[in-house]
Formats: structure tokens, C-alpha cells, sequence
């Protein structure tokens, strides 16, 4: 009998060991699968949705929500990664979304990538929001409207800083410019690098999934991509080193490159581009509305002897071909199908991994 007491303790302490085994890995990834994904076809990709910042502050704050909501900073977005298996020390693509204030998932993006061995997080930046999922502070288009009130006619609101002359709504250009609107935009969307460095710093700092003895990403290779407005955002990001490795432009501010818009668009990325502080990559399909960003910033980045690169591929499909981009709607859907679509991020996909594997920290 007393041969078999050291057998039975070996046997309980390898159980206890199976069961903490357990507790960690089948809690850490169940827990982090817990959120559903709107997305089809996401066999063996995880989903959860995070808070990437979240702090009390004064209802000035761009990020702040001016309602009642406690803490009054709370952003958000979805994490996307490998189900099947223990994921850390990876390689991370951000997505930053574009213009509208409703969102939905990059199914695509995060299909194709995650099962290229990458973790997606797809943040939503200030003031906007999707099903079940938002992040505080105001909506681009809201700034701008409030920022073009008079002082008398902001006193009383929720946010009586937000008036025409006030130092948050870029004094420097005068009330009665035509473009004084266009140049709120560009301001507000400047000071949205904000939001990518808290975005960097969530994701460096969040444990792995199922090994939380291990952080998440590998801090050489935290890549930012921005599509139309987060395109544009993600050439002010560059101004600064947040920590990542590379920025990835696509299609940026190709909807707003026009003699409408060009006023403040085109200068204000054109100042940032002098100063850019890690390698860009600019690419958009053929047919998008305005291929002047790509050519006008990549030049800017091989003027000041810049590692970069830029690429026009074929021209991204409408929802019905045929696809004719002299038609509002059709380049439209072609600026949103190309990464929106599977067939398109498989297209582009390749050169933007090999563009981040080429340039790590």
C-alpha cells in the first residue's frame, strides 16, 4: 500500500496540472471568442470586442462623449485572431476605417489576414460606432458643423468651446473663408493620431490569447492601415512614432482630392508627408475617383529619399458590372469594394505583407 500513496500523488498533481492547463487555455480562448461575428466564413477566427482606451477627462477632450456616459472616454473596436491555437508574439495589422460614422466589420481584411498568421484589430476611432459597438467622442462631420457657430450661438450647448474663432476650430483660417469648413476636416482628422497612438499602445501592451505569461504582438511588427479618411489619418499618425513599423495608405483622401476639396486636403498632406517618421506604402485601384494622392504624396516620399513605395492595380469591381466610374455610385462601390471584397484584398493583400515584413523595427 504505501507503494502506491507516491503513484496516487503523481497521478492528483498531473490532474491539477491538466486542470490549470485547462483554465488557461480553454478560458482564455473561449473568453475571448465569447463575441459573435457579423462576418461569414470565419471558421476558426476569433473575435472580441475591446476597449483600446478608456480614462475620465474635461468635456473638452476630442475623444470626450458629452452626455452622461462614465468614464467619458471609452474607445472601442473588434480583435480578430487565430481560434484554433495559442496565438503570441504575432504580427499585427490595425485597420483604420474610413469616413462614415456607422461602421461594420472588415470581414475581408480580417479573413484574409488572420489567416496569413496575423492578429486584426479594427478599431473605431472617435464618434463612431456599429451594431452593438461604439466609440465616444464626436463624429467628424458634427465637429465641423458645431465649429462653424457663431460664440453666441454655441453658449448654452453641450459644447460651447465649438465655435468659429475658438482655438478648437483652427483660428489661424478666418470665419469668412470659403474653405473654412474643409479646413475644421483636415484639423479634427489631424488630431485623430490620437486615437492610432492609443490604438499602438493597446495592442503592445495586451497579453497573448491563451499564454498570458506572453504579450500579444511582436513590437517589431505593428503595421497601420488606413482606408479613405483613415488613409489620410494614418499619413498624420506618421508624423509621429507611436511604435509601428510600417503605414499602409490606401486609397487616402482620393474622395476629397477634388477642386471642391483640394484646398486644405492637399496641403495639409503635403506638409505631413515632409515629415514622415517611418515607411509608407500608398496604393489604390485604378478607377478610384482621383489618383493624384498616391502619385502627388508617394513623390513627396521619394523627394525626401523616404523608404516607400506606391502601386495602382486593376480597377476595383462595382456591386454590377459593367463598372462605370464616371458614375457617382459605381466609383463609390469600387472605393469600397476593394477592401471590401475577398477577390480584392487576395489582389492587393501579398504586396502589403511583403511591404511589412520588409521594414520591421
Amino acid at each position: 500500500m504505501r507503494n502506491k500513496q507516491p503513484l496516487n500523488i503523481a497521478l492528483l498533481k498531473t490532474i491539477l496540472l491538466l486542470a490549470v492547463f485547462a483554465v488557461i487555455y480553454f478560458g482564455q480562448v473561449s473568453h475571448a471568442s465569447a463575441a459573435v461575428s457579423a462576418c461569414s466564413d470565419m471558421l476558426g477566427i476569433g473575435m472580441e470586442k475591446v476597449t483600446y482606451a478608456e480614462y475620465d477627462t474635461s468635456s473638452t477632450d476630442p475623444m470626450a462623449n458629452i452626455g452622461d456616459e462614465t468614464p467619458n472616454v471609452r474607445l472601442r473596436g473588434w480583435l480578430y485572431f487565430d481560434a484554433t491555437d495559442f496565438v503570441y508574439d504575432a504580427p499585427v495589422l490595425i485597420y483604420n476605417h474610413g469616413h462614415n460614422d456607422e461602421r461594420q466589420e472588415p470581414c475581408a481584411i480580417a479573413r484574409y489576414f488572420v489567416r496569413k498568421g496575423f492578429v486584426v484589430f479594427a478599431p473605431l476611432r472617435r464618434g463612431h460606432f456599429a451594431d452593438g459597438l461604439k466609440s465616444t467622442g464626436i463624429h467628424n462631420d458634427i465637429y465641423a458643423t458645431k465649429c462653424m457657430r457663431s460664440q453666441s450661438q454655441a453658449a448654452g450647448t453641450s459644447t460651447p468651446h465649438l465655435y468659429c474663432n475658438s482655438t478648437y476650430c483652427r483660428n489661424s483660417v478666418a470665419c469668412s473663408d470659403p474653405d473654412k469648413k474643409n479646413a475644421i476636416e483636415l484639423y479634427y482628422l489631424k488630431t485623430q493620431k490620437l486615437d492610432i497612438g492609443y490604438q499602438i499602445s493597446y495592442i503592445k501592451n495586451r497579453v497573448g490569447i491563451g499564454r498570458v505569461d506572453s504579450k500579444l504582438a511582436d513590437p517589431d511588427r505593428i503595421s497601420i492601415l488606413g482606408h479613405s479618411w483613415g488613409g489620410a489619418a494614418v499619413v498624420f499618425a506618421n508624423e509621429s512614432d507611436f511604435g509601428q513599423n510600417v503605414m499602409i495608405d490606401i486609397s487616402g483622401a482620393e474622395m476629397s482630392w477634388g477642386q471642391d476639396f483640394e484646398a486644405f486636403w492637399k496641403p495639409d498632406l503635403k506638409a505631413a508627408m515632409n515629415d514622415q517618421k517611418r515607411p509608407m506604402y500608398f496604393l489604390q485601384p485604378k478607377n478610384g475617383r482621383s489618383l493624384a494622392p498616391t502619385k502627388v504624396l508617394f513623390g513627396i516620399a521619394v523627394d525626401n529619399e523616404y523608404r516607400s513605395q506606391a502601386s495602382i492595380f486593376p480597377p476595383a469591381p462595382c456591386d454590377e458590372d459593367p463598372c462605370d466610374t464616371s458614375v457617382d455610385p459605381d466609383w463609390k462601390q469600387a472605393h469600397e469594394n476593394f477592401i471590401g471584397w475577398t477577390s480584392q484584398v487576395e489582389i492587393w493583400g501579398p504586396s502589403v505583407i511583403d511591404f511589412m515584413n520588409r521594414y520591421p523595427r
